[in-house]
């Protein structure tokens, strides 16, 4: 197998991308994401058929995928859910991805049910187990977490365009964009003080 980086790495296409993470020494976690026309309808993953998708990436993304076996690829579509208007109704509400599924495309889904969780303990140790805890918890939760639910959307929409002109005009803004600003923004999204 080829080199890989020891911290991964994400390939931004037309309608395609493709990222990898090392889980330890031998093994590597990667996932191919591929515009479908309609979840219904999407074929089945296959290493071939992601081979010939894949085939103008540099490496280590062709070599990944032949060094897949298909009985490992696991092909699941991906969405998030409309924004719900309220969390809570009378004594019962919802946190995770009950009240804010979002793409993985920030890598946010589970710390941001992990904060729900924080939240919705710190307000049942304020008011009790009460309607006003869950109501100061959606209170203090729904605009952060709907903030992040629409910023995913929008970098997987962003890394997966399908229009020539589209993709030429990320990659000249992404190659300019200074990395302090890049990180300034992931600062901001996951620097949070409770």
């Amino acid at each position: 197998m080829t080199d890989i980086t020891q911290i991964g790495a994400e390939f931004w296409g037309r309608g395609v991308r493709f990222g990898y993470f090392p889980v330890d020494d031998e093994r590597v976690y990667w996932f191919a994401s591929v515009v479908a026309k309609s979840p219904d309808i999407a074929p089945e993953a296959t290493s071939a058929k992601l081979a010939e998708q894949y085939r103008n990436f540099t490496d280590p993304v062709p070599n990944l995928i032949a060094a897949t076996d298909d009985d490992t690829i696991i092909q699941t579509p991906l969405t998030d859910l409309p924004l719900l208007d309220h969390w809570t109704n009378s004594c019962v509400t919802l946190l995770g991805d009950a009240a804010h599924a979002m793409t993985p495309n920030l890598a946010q889904g589970s710390a941001q049910a992990m904060e729900d969780a924080v939240v919705l303990a710190e307000s049942i140790g304020t008011h009790g187990a009460t309607h006003r805890a869950l109501s100061a918890y959606e209170t203090r939760r729904k605009d952060r977490a709907e903030t992040i639910l629409r910023q995913s959307r929008i970098q997987g929409r962003l890394a997966q365009v399908e229009y020539p002109i589209l993709a030429k005009i990320r990659n000249t803004a992404f190659r300019h964009t200074p990395s302090l600003l890049l990180q300034k923004q992931t600062e901001s999204m996951i620097a949070v003080d409770f």
